[in-house]
């Protein structure tokens, strides 16, 4: 379940994990572990697209967009994000 990830997501990972053991009857599964999906953290493209209400498949490399008086430019890490919300998606 945890890859290379930092002391922090491990932490948060095993609380929600305890959480959902406590309340098996709330998951569409047997094993709490399964409805778990690791993710990237989308971090520009994630805000502009929050702030914004564009989904991230509708973001492109390149795009400049303003939120909270910042310009932010969405980079070439959105092709990987779009990528985790498709799978994401297809375990829906």
């Amino acid at each position: 379940m945890f890859f290379q990830s930092s002391l922090i997501t491990r932490m948060t990972c095993a609380v929600a994990l305890e959480i959902a053991e406590q309340y098996p009857n709330l998951l569409p599964h047997g094993e709490p572990s399964d409805v778990f999906v690791l993710a990237d953290d989308f971090r520009g493209s994630g805000r502009i697209s929050g702030a914004l209400s564009i989904p991230l498949t509708q973001l492109a490399v390149g795009d400049f967009k303003t939120v909270d008086r910042r310009r932010l430019q969405v980079n070439k890490a959105i092709g990987r994000y779009q990528n985790q919300i498709r799978y994401i998606s297809g375990m829906l």
